[in-house]
């Protein structure tokens, strides 16, 4: 019903492409006047869901008050495509293991289903119109990404920051394989 009254897709195309011709949320880098936004990308994991949408809405309204108040908004927009999250979804991609197909296949295939993703998470934040500047994409498994990682951590190192000491670690005996403590669930389990 709400179709015959209101074609909002559109409505939806016809504005998007407006704003990525007009250029409306490129950050210019005028550096005394930017209102810089930096938010944890989406990991690529799965299907985007509307908590994802939720989750990325309480910033775009900042962005866009901030450009309303004529401030030059770094808003840039990464995926997380390293790590645990991702390597899941590709073993549940393919129904294989990381460890039966070898280590160079398997980075084959996770660059394959990163690209697919990420192509999924981009039409999806253009078509809710969230005002990202795309000419400011980043990914964590990019070169240029893992050579500043690599920086940061000599200079943390250096400032004696990072170190190395002996102590217990969180350890999957099943992937043999270390772990973060934000993957580990914690359960209070009840007695009898």
């Amino acid at each position: 019903m709400l179709k015959e009254k209101y074609g909002f897709k559109e409505i939806e195309d016809k504005y998007n492409i407006l704003w990525e011709g007009s250029k409306v949320y490129k950050w210019n880098g005028e550096k005394d006047n930017t209102f810089t936004i930096d938010t944890p990308p989406p990991t690529i994991s799965g299907k985007l869901h509307i908590g994802h949408i939720f989750s990325y809405c309480h910033t775009d309204f900042i962005a866009r008050f901030q450009r309303m108040l004529g401030k030059d908004v770094f808003y840039p927009i990464g995926f997380d495509d390293n790590g645990l999250p991702t390597e899941r979804l590709v073993e549940q991609t393919y129904k294989t293991r990381a460890k039966e197909v070898g280590r160079e296949k398997f980075i084959e295939m996770c660059h394959e289903v990163i690209e697919k993703s990420k192509q999924e998470f981009k039409e999806l934040f253009k078509s809710v119109g969230i005002s990202y500047d795309w000419g400011l994409e980043y990914h964590t498994i990019s070169k240029e990404t893992v050579t500043l990682l690599k920086m940061s951590f000599i200079d943390l190192y250096n400032k004696g920051y990072a170190y190395r000491k002996m102590q217990p670690i969180l350890w999957d005996p099943v992937d043999k394989t270390a772990i973060a403590q934000a993957e580990i669930e914690d359960k209070v389990l009840s007695r009898p």
